[in-house]
């Protein structure tokens, strides 16, 4: 019917207009649905009604985790020194730097996906000892000597 021609045509109409709903896997371009780049890659152009989108690597101290519709990668971060941290696995196209602390340090703050902070390892002196080493997440745990015993080493495993 002439109804069902016209809600038919307005569908359509507002589906170029604004009312683009894309699937998983595609972005939004203007009134395109585009398919995303996979991760490690960026959008170098976006696809049109006679190609898909092409894609490219992300450059070098980039990256991408994720299937994505993005222009630019984003940076690797950068692992604070000034915060003990060093890089305990290395940015690639596909995965942000992880950060961790120093040898000697333990990670005392914790980010949303990794060590932000890391503190000097409590040392334990003579006339106690170390009753739990310290590990990347905890420090030492240091006690003193059993009455009528002594420890004259820095960072003493035993008393006598």
């Amino acid at each position: 019917s002439r109804l069902q021609v016209c809600a038919v045509l307005l569908a359509m109409q507002l589906n170029r207009v604004g009312a683009v709903i894309c699937g998983p896997g595609e972005y939004r371009k203007d009134a395109w649905c585009c398919p995303m780049c996979p991760a490690g890659r960026r959008v170098s152009k976006d696809c049109t009604d006679v190609s898909g989108t092409t894609c490219v690597q992300c450059d070098e101290d980039t990256y991408t985790d994720h299937p994505n519709g993005l222009k630019e990668c984003r940076k690797c971060k950068l692992c604070d020194r000034g915060a003990n941290l060093v890089a305990e696995q290395a940015c690639t196209y596909t995965k942000n730097t992880v950060c961790g602390c120093q040898p000697g340090y333990f990670c005392s703050h914790f980010g949303t996906e990794d060590c932000e902070l890391c503190q000097r390892h409590t040392t334990c002196f003579p006339g106690g000892l170390v009753r739990e080493r310290g590990t990347k997440t905890a420090d030492n745990v240091c006690e003193a000597c059993p009455p009528g015993t002594f420890s004259t080493a820095e960072m003493p495993y035993n008393c006598t």
